[in-house]
């Protein structure tokens, strides 16, 4: 498994490298609300995630790349919280973007929050982990023309990302 999480993020890298951090619009859209609810079952998290988003979310993005990120954010949201606890995903259409808010309890120290999106950081060093899908959900979220941030506070962190809606 963890072979095949190297070979996706070294793939990914790649063609991002190839683009120059810009990836090619989709000819078809696809509904971002589905991409996740396959995300979360996949790795079987229905139990813990809660997921909050209107119905017909589409987007005309590079899907692949969008998959990445967002499986990215999950998989960081699920690792780095306690087990029992939930995991909630937003979802925020509005007429130019779609905000994707990914929340988890357990909080990122003010010494390590300006990091988290610098390559090989981590910030935990008894999780497993290369320090590369932050740097890497980052640059996906720059090269799919959209942003993405983080936020902590005593109890929880959140990851936003903003898409834009084409």
């Amino acid at each position: 498994e963890e072979i095949n999480k190297l070979t996706e993020l070294t793939a990914m890298l790649l063609e991002l490298s190839r683009t120059e951090n810009r990836l090619a619009l989709e000819d078809k859209s696809f509904d971002l609300a589905e991409l996740i609810s396959n995300l979360i079952r996949e790795r079987k998290a229905e139990t813990r995630t809660k997921m909050n988003c209107p119905e017909h979310t589409n987007i005309s993005l590079h899907q692949a790349a969008t998959r990445e990120l967002c499986a990215i954010l999950l998989d960081n949201a699920l690792k780095h919280s306690p087990k029992n606890s939930p995991v909630k995903i937003q979802v925020l259409p509005s007429k130019q973007n779609i905000t994707v808010h990914f929340t988890n309890d357990g909080a990122i120290s003010q010494k390590n929050l300006p990091h988290v999106f610098e390559q090989f950081f981590r910030g935990n060093q008894q999780t497993k982990g290369y320090g590369l899908g932050l740097p890497l959900a980052e640059q996906l979220a720059k090269a799919l023309g959209g942003q993405i941030s983080v936020s902590t506070t005593k109890a929880s962190t959140i990851f936003t990302i903003s898409l834009p809606i084409i």
